[in-house]
């Protein structure tokens, strides 16, 4: 793989990298997120419940983030809610192609 660094005409490096990197890996995702996304590609949002505190928690996890009990049973939750807050991603790898650089949306 060969990487050209981009310069400006008589300049120093600039932060670009242009080349080609086949980035091929797999990924587990646990029994929490497994469960979560083979749910949503059937249609369903499930959420976990706390066994200590009973708030239900999306995405799952296996400890509640509030009062750290350990979590039990599965909820179906609406297709309805509200966004309470959002995170735009704006920094790419190098090895994005810079058509597909575009902000994700969480």
């Amino acid at each position: 793989m060969a990487l050209e660094v981009a310069r400006p005409p008589g300049g120093s490096p600039v932060d670009e990298v242009r080349g080609h990197i086949d980035i091929l890996f797999r990924h587990t995702l646990g029994p929490y997120y497994e469960r979560f996304f083979r749910e949503m590609a059937n249609g369903k949002i499930m959420g976990i419940k706390c066994t200590g505190c009973g708030v239900v928690l999306i995405p799952p996890r296996p400890y509640c983030s509030f009062c750290y009990a350990p979590t039990g049973e599965w909820v179906e939750l609406s297709d309805e809610g509200r966004i309470m807050t959002y995170t735009a991603c704006t920094c790419l790898s190098p090895a994005s192609p810079r058509s597909r650089r575009t902000p994700s949306r969480l």
